[in-house]
């Protein structure tokens, strides 16, 4: 039986596909994974906000001003009736949260609809503002520190 080691540094791994799928063929996909070797000990953050129609600052906690190697942002999708009617599912679908950076006043750069996610690897992560498009949404938030 083989001896596994110990991971002496911490370590960032990411393995992701992407697909579009068209009507009539096959689909076109992109498939990657890799991984990093993290220069600090210190643990991630993760947290569930709620974020308002107001621009609010990315809350980071303790990595607050830390170089991060990378963020990833979920948008949770509202529990639904089991036939939701169009004004509810139009209800649910308009919460999308906007991630805008602040430079001369705050940007919206980039839109995470329902039940959707993306990850970024932020210079200035200081500079990330949350804003939901409509009502209050909930974002899943996972920082990994450098």
């Amino acid at each position: 039986m083989a001896e596994t080691t110990p991971v002496q540094r911490n370590r960032l791994t990411v393995v992701e596909t992407i697909y579009h799928w068209l009507r009539d063929g096959q689909p076109i996909f992109v498939q990657q994974g890799w991984n990093r070797l993290l220069d600090s000990d210190e643990d991630g953050y993760k947290r569930r906000v709620v974020v308002k129609q107001e621009w609010q600052q990315l809350d980071l906690g303790w990595l607050k001003s830390k170089p991060l190697s990378a963020v990833y942002l979920a948008n949770e999708r509202e529990q639904q009736a089991v036939n939701p009617s169009p004004e509810e599912q139009a209800a649910i679908e308009a919460k999308v949260v906007e991630v805008g950076f602040a430079e001369s006043g705050i940007h919206a750069a980039f839109q995470i609809r329902p039940g959707e996610s993306m990850r970024a690897c932020p210079i200035d992560a200081d500079r990330l503002y949350l804003r939901s498009r409509a009502g209050i949404a909930r974002i899943n938030i996972l920082a990994i520190p450098e």
